[in-house]
């Protein structure tokens, strides 16, 4: 009974999980070099007044604006998707204090 038991523990897909939580297997979401890189080129195509760069030691993308502003607006994020999110409402802001001029 005894052996049955390690067995099962053996069994059970490992994840992110603690006693009485579901053992969902956990996916490795980190974005390696080249993925980061080819991302970030997308997304400068994507953003022409950005320069979009990918910061491998952080793990992370970072876009600056390019047009002539008082402070560097700088954002970053995890994933292109909350970058993406992150560099709209930054051009969205700058609209509405009328530093950029609507699309």
């Amino acid at each position: 009974m005894l052996l049955r038991k390690a067995i099962e523990r053996f069994r059970r897909p490992k994840g992110n999980h603690h006693p009485g939580s579901s053992r969902s297997t956990r996916r490795d979401r980190r974005i390696d070099h080249h993925t980061g890189h080819q991302f970030a080129d997308e997304l400068n195509r994507e953003h022409s007044g950005w320069l979009v760069i990918w910061l491998t030691w952080q793990r992370e993308f970072c876009a600056m604006a390019q047009w002539p502003v008082d402070k560097p607006l700088v954002v970053t994020a995890a994933t292109p998707k909350e970058l993406r999110r992150a560099v709209l409402e930054a051009e969205m802001t700058l609209i509405r204090s009328g530093v950029l001029p609507p699309h």
